[in-house]
């Protein structure tokens, strides 16, 4: 129906039609700039299904009948906010993962109400856009002029070179029946042919896949494209005529179409959905401000749309390998020495054309650089007049925050998916993260800012010399309303999972992802800031050197109330003082620890190979010598100088496992669970993890440093592969190799058991830890499956193990400070260290 429009200054009343809601148009009476208001849009409730929980627990039984445990969040004051530099993650609360509206469609509208002044380029820029485009054009030109040059002298070489064949005595077509001859007439050709294909095959090469973006459309996020043609109208730049979400953090506005985009004039317009969440409403129209600004330098844009296209076609041709280039490698190492004498021509002058190309491509890079730097400068001004040099420089530092939630997200989504889930909402994952950024990350992202220098090569200005030249503009912008970025769009939590599980299929593929595997993020959240803070914990308790691969041999008898509580106090006091002063010939010895089994694995290595009558080189392997005996030797040396730290490290070992088991046994009297901070809670955690985690360390551990043993050993065999593909005696030792981590493999299985489950939720609900880390043995013959079952066992198990013990270390870390005793303070990383120092 049509939208009644009333005219703010000259109280005029029209109608227009709902196609024009959301746009801007001037009054047919006065001429004032108006913009149509968007009629009510209902929103529909989502449905939410709740899982009901069974609470009936056991203290300290199986793990395998045990139910899952509460995971708690340690708090280091009252309102949970980030400790001393950053030790204790915010803990948010589903209320902090709701997008809700602040701001209403008439609000967000009515802030256009000026126009940006066009940027002009200076004389000096207008040339340097000529000096460019001359030189890039040159570039494919000169690509195109090698392949000719190289095509003109085999096609020379051909009808000229005939002579070698003649039976003069000065000639090779006298000897050997002409063999000579042919070599010396056959071997260029099909060089230069090989070359020649080699330069071409780039030309018709398909770029990479894109990323996997979602089309909007105007009719479902009305407010989204009026608020866009708002900036363009205030930019000065063209509308464009689609609008794609991912969960990038970024924004981009390009040509739409191929490799000749940048001869048409139509716009694609490029959000990234985590950009959004993570910024307010003045900086995301800044943003958008910034990349239409590109758009308003007019052939300016055009060109360094060219020039990036170039760069990455030179890009590709210099570094880019394939199907070609591997069967080239290959054909080279081994077969008739005459084959493999032309083929390693053919990749000599491949390598010595690479060469040359990647001089072209530095050239075009500097060319370029200065130009593409001017323009963001000249785009950045455009965002410094929208929303003011302040917001541009707040928008700056906020963009680093997001690329480290970024990559804390990834990490998430890591560790999530070893129990077969992901996080339903990618872009509110990463916007979550945002709390967990150390305050030591964020001091370096502010000294990044603001003391970064631009590089020779770099296509971007630093953020230091573009905030100067934004606060220069000296203006508050045109557009001044305050809210977050999400209220341009009508329902953004639902836009952002169904981007994200695109998102998830472009990555695993239609059938590898399911919506039975997705979580809500405040799930995901809270998991990984318990397993955050667990890992804390251990780093206080170990003082940094805990080693996941050492025994962790918690007792047999679980915790139970202590007949003596002041004893047992005391004992845990004096536990802690065993710890602190021994620390340091525990990280001497650990290392020389690690050194060793290093130093084993070699050995291994060796030994399969000899076992094999394959002799490698002794110094690659530590051997003085290259034979069994030389290697037992060594082997025995290891074992027993292994042995002899063992006894040294227990030391602090053991006061490490009193201390825990103390504290738990604390936690077991009511009389301390009361003074502990929901320490019945604590209590019913620390009964489920208990038992798994003895398992692990006492049983599973020794047998997974075996496992890592086999793994690393077995490629180190395959490291000498390379060179020796048709000696039998490599395919012998490969085999014994794979034949002792297969043995090894099913010994891990066997000591993970089916008896005991994983204590944590999992997507297959209830599965043992067996079915958890070695869900399928593999043959002993399929090395490759062998080598992805040990790293698969290896990447679950080890984080796996800091779970357990860091969420038992943050139990007896409550005890001991409802005791009155401080964690012990987090030793200086070796980087601390030096900062210390200067």
């Amino acid at each position: 129906m049509p939208i009644r429009v009333t005219c703010s200054s000259c109280d005029c009343a029209f109608q227009v039609a709902d196609a024009a809601a959301g746009k801007r148009g001037k009054c047919p009476k006065c001429q004032t700039v108006l913009t149509i208001p968007l009629p009510p849009t209902p929103v529909a409730e989502e449905a939410i299904d709740l899982v009901p929980l069974d609470d009936d627990e056991v203290p300290y039984q199986l793990a395998g009948q045990a139910h899952r445990p509460v995971m708690m969040t340690a708090k280091s004051s009252a309102n949970g906010k980030t400790g001393p530099k950053g030790q204790t993650p915010v803990v948010l609360g589903d209320e902090d993962l709701v997008t809700t509206a602040t701001l209403t469609p008439a609000q967000i509208l009515a802030a256009f109400q000026d126009y940006i002044e066009p940027v002009k380029p200076t004389p000096l820029y207008r040339f340097w856009i000529v000096v460019v485009a001359c030189f890039m054009f040159l570039l494919p030109l000169v690509y195109l002029a090698l392949i000719g040059l190289v095509a003109y002298g085999v096609f020379w070489h051909v009808t000229n070179n005939f002579s070698v064949f003649d039976p003069g005595p000065n000639n090779f077509g006298r000897h050997r029946d002409g063999r000579g001859a042919v070599i010396l007439y056959i071997v260029p050709i099909i060089a230069g042919l090989g070359l020649i294909a080699f330069m071409i095959k780039p030309l018709f090469a398909r770029s990479g896949q894109g990323r996997k973006t979602r089309s909007l459309e105007p009719s479902k996020e009305p407010l989204l494209f009026a608020f866009v043609d708002g900036v363009c109208s205030t930019v000065g730049a063209r509308t464009p005529i689609r609008i794609d979400v991912d969960c990038q953090v970024n924004a981009s506005a390009s040509f739409d179409g191929g490799p000749f985009s940048f001869m048409n004039r139509n716009l694609v317009l490029t959000i990234g959905l985590p950009l959004v969440g993570g910024l307010s409403i003045k900086q995301f129209a800044g943003v958008l401000a910034h990349e239409f600004g590109h758009f308003s330098q007019g052939a300016g844009m055009r060109l360094s749309t060219m020039i990036r296209s170039i760069n990455f076609w030179f890009a590709r041709v210099v570094y880019e390998r394939d199907a070609w280039d591997e069967n080239l490698a290959a054909w080279s190492r081994g077969g008739d020495v005459r084959v493999t004498a032309v083929v390693w021509v053919i990749r000599g002058v491949v390598w010595l054309t690479r060469r040359m190309l990647w001089v072209l491509m530095m050239a075009g890079h500097i060319v370029s650089g200065f130009l593409l730097r001017q323009m963001e400068f000249d785009a950045d001004r455009y965002e410094a007049r929208m929303v003011g040099g302040e917001v541009f420089e707040s928008t700056a530092r906020r963009l680093h925050v997001l690329g480290v939630a970024n990559q804390g997200a990834f990490i998430d989504l890591q560790e999530s998916w070893r129990e077969g889930r992901l996080a339903d909402n990618l872009p509110k994952l990463i916007t979550a993260n945002v709390a967990q950024i150390p305050a030591e990350a964020l001091e370096k992202i502010d000294e990044q800012v603001t003391t970064g220098k631009t590089g020779l090569f770099d296509t971007h200005p630093t953020d230091k010399d573009r905030i100067f030249r934004a606060h220069a503009e000296d203006t508050d912008g045109v557009f001044t309303l305050e809210g977050p970025g999400t209220d341009v769009f009508r329902d953004f939590d639902s836009l952002c999972r169904a981007a994200t599980f695109e998102y998830y299929k472009a990555i695993f593929g239609k059938n590898g992802v399911d919506k039975d595997s997705l979580r809500p993020v405040g799930d995901v959240v809270r998991t990984q800031t318990a397993a955050m803070q667990g890992n804390k914990a251990l780093e206080r308790f170990y003082q940094g050197v805990f080693d996941p691969f050492r025994p962790f041999l918690l007792p047999e008898v679980t915790p139970r109330i202590p007949a003596d509580a002041k004893a047992a106090r005391q004992a845990l006091i004096s536990a802690r003082q065993k710890m602190a002063a021994t620390i340091e010939t525990y990280e001497e010895s650990l290392k020389t620890y690690n050194d060793l089994r290093g130093e084993g694995i070699k050995v291994a290595a060796a030994t399969a190979m000899l076992k094999a009558d394959f002799k490698p080189k002794a110094s690659d392997f530590g051997l003085t010598k290259a034979n069994l005996d030389c290697a037992s030797t060594a082997a025995s040396e290891i074992a027993r100088e292994i042995e002899r730290l063992d006894e040294a490290l227990s030391i602090r070992e053991s006061a490490t496992i009193r201390r825990i088991h103390g504290a738990l046994s604390l936690l077991e009297s009511d009389d301390i669970a009361e003074i502990v901070p929901d320490g019945p809670t604590w209590r019913e955690e620390a009964a489920t993890l208990y038992p798994v985690a003895k398992h692990v360390g006492r049983t599973v551990i020794p047998s997974l440093v075996e496992t890592l043993k086999a793994h690393q050993a077995l490629l180190g065999v395959l490291s000498k592969w390379q060179g020796n593909e048709q000696n039998a005696k490599m395919h012998n030792a490969i085999r014994r190799a794979g034949k002792v981590l297969h043995d090894q493999l099913q010994e891990l299985s066997w000591k993970l058991g089916n008896a005991v489950a994983y204590p944590f939720d999992h997507a297959e609900g209830m599965i043992s830890l067996a079915q958890y880390a070695l869900p399928k043995m593999p043959g002993a013959d399929d090395i490759n499956e062998l080598l992805d079952a040990a790293g698969n066992a290896l990447d679950k198990m080890v984080p796996l193990h800091y779970r357990l013990v860091g969420r038992l270390m943050l139990a007896a870390e409550e005890v001991e400070k409802a005791l009155g005793m401080e964690p012990l303070p987090e030793r200086p990383k070796p980087d601390d260290e030096a900062a210390q120092a200067t």
